[in-house]
């Protein structure tokens, strides 16, 4: 074998090494993962309605998600495996609809990318959910969230959630 020949044959074993450990750091922790930790006002706004045309006369809401770090969580109903879980305080009624957890703790999953990429899902498995995409920006994050009920129904809009002045969970 011939040292160019060799230097192939190492580079082809290094490849799928490198492809592993891609697939690997992809389940890691972003290095930001603190920055979506604790307690956030949320401001929602309705520009869809569950029933079109019928816009309600309320259309926007006052809510509070608690965000904790949780890097044992498996992946379920984000896009990628989340990093936070946590609980909301939010009623939807004047939106049209109600996110109802039963008899358990009103849920949520969250998820931060290392690009800031925030991803929410209020009551994650249920069959009727919110889910929220935004971006963190400092100490506020901004963007949109849909309302799909398995049942038929579509609602939309955009939020807006600013972290809470001593809402740190630590505390």
């Amino acid at each position: 074998m011939t040292i160019n020949q060799i230097r192939i044959a190492a580079a082809l074993l290094v490849l799928p090494l490198a492809a592993c450990e891609g697939a690997r750091g992809a389940s890691v922790e972003p290095h930001n993962a603190a920055a979506l930790d604790g307690v956030w006002a949320v401001a929602f706004t309705l520009e869809s309605p569950l029933l079109p045309g019928r816009m309600p006369p309320q259309t926007s809401l006052q809510g509070e998600v608690a965000l904790l770090r949780n890097p044992s969580l498996a992946a379920g109903a984000l896009t990628g495996r989340p990093t936070h879980s946590g609980s909301f305080a939010t009623r939807f009624r004047p939106f049209g609809f109600e996110l109802d957890g039963g008899r358990d703790v009103p849920a949520l999953e969250a998820r931060l990318t290392a690009g800031d990429s925030v991803e929410i899902a209020l009551q994650p498995g249920a069959p009727a959910g919110i889910r929220m995409r935004g971006v963190l920006a400092g100490d506020s994050v901004a963007g949109t969230w849909l309302y799909d009920h398995d049942r038929g129904g579509i609602a939309s809009g955009r939020f807006v959630m600013r972290r809470r002045q001593g809402g740190d969970l630590d505390r």
